[in-house]
């Protein structure tokens, strides 16, 4: 393109000068001629096939992840306030049924007991005072039942005491581990402070979540296996119970089943892969 001046140019000219001079040159079409043709594609070759999809079937096609879990788990808090002056248990470490795991000092709830022992036997004292008054008749029954009630309740409140008392030991509930030490000796705790958490290796459970659709063949009581990532191994488990609803958006259900763990093998927070023999599984084999 050239542009033919008649004089100098201005600032403004020379810019637009150069940005004419950066456009593709155009082409002038007659009229009549022929336009350009321009390729249409059509929606057949654009289409995409589409799978058939089924409610659930992204979720049958993944492995079903379990998580091992006890079924007899707690944990142990404090009923008293005072300074912990004994843990008789590490971390990990085994206890039995009725075994001391720790010790919160008792000194004045013992003091508190043995006073309260004191208004009790005073208590009884007069009563049996009362009793041989009244006996002679040298008094009204009032005061023998005055007295019955004052021995009646020094023997309530000292009952009171010999439980807190028994509260500064305590014991473990049933057999297990200690999976977690909350608390240090020397350690001042106030009722409810979490102690001790313990869990029963013995009895051990799976938890897993499976497609909904399942529930029409999986029962309470049927049979499968669970390959444990931790141990490499597989172990045998039944379906003892399902979830109480059914998850409207991912159509799954929560499955518990119950693992014997004899040989505390297993431990709990292991995970693996659960294999279920459904009838689904099966017909595709047996039609190939």
């Amino acid at each position: 393109m050239h542009i033919r001046t008649a004089g100098p140019l201005s600032i403004a000219q020379i810019l637009i000068i150069g940005v004419l001079s950066m456009l593709p040159p155009t082409h002038c079409v007659a009229e009549g001629s022929r336009q350009p043709s321009i390729a249409v594609l059509s929606a057949e070759r654009l289409a995409v096939p589409m799978t058939a999809f089924s409610p659930g079937a992204a979720f049958d096609d993944r492995p079903i992840r379990a998580q091992v879990t006890a079924v007899r788990k707690t944990v142990l808090s404090a009923e008293i306030n005072g300074r912990v002056s004994q843990l008789t248990v590490v971390e990990g470490g085994a206890f039995k049924r009725g075994d001391v795991l720790a010790k919160i000092d008792c000194a004045v709830y013992r003091s508190q007991a043995a006073k309260a022992k004191a208004v009790v036997d005073a208590a009884n004292t007069r009563y049996k005072t009362n009793k041989r008054l009244t006996e002679l008749k040298t008094q009204g029954k009032l005061e023998l039942e005055l007295a019955a009630a004052e021995l009646r309740k020094a023997r309530a409140d000292l009952r009171m005491i010999d439980t807190q008392v028994d509260k500064c030991v305590i014991k473990a509930p049933f057999d297990g581990r200690v999976s977690e030490k909350i608390v240090s000796a020397e350690q001042y705790v106030q009722s409810g402070t979490p102690m001790l958490k313990i869990l029963d290796d013995s009895r051990l459970q799976v938890e897993f979540i499976a497609p909904s659709r399942y529930l029409r063949w999986l029962k309470p009581g049927a049979g499968f296996e669970l390959a444990i990532d931790e141990t490499g191994q597989t172990y045998s488990a039944a379906i003892q119970r399902f979830g109480a609803d059914v998850d409207a958006v991912s159509q799954s259900i929560k499955v518990f089943a119950e693992l014997d763990n004899p040989q505390r093998g297993l431990m709990a927070g292991m995970s693996g892969r659960v294999k279920l023999d459904h009838p689904e599984t099966q017909d595709k084999q047996v039609s190939r």
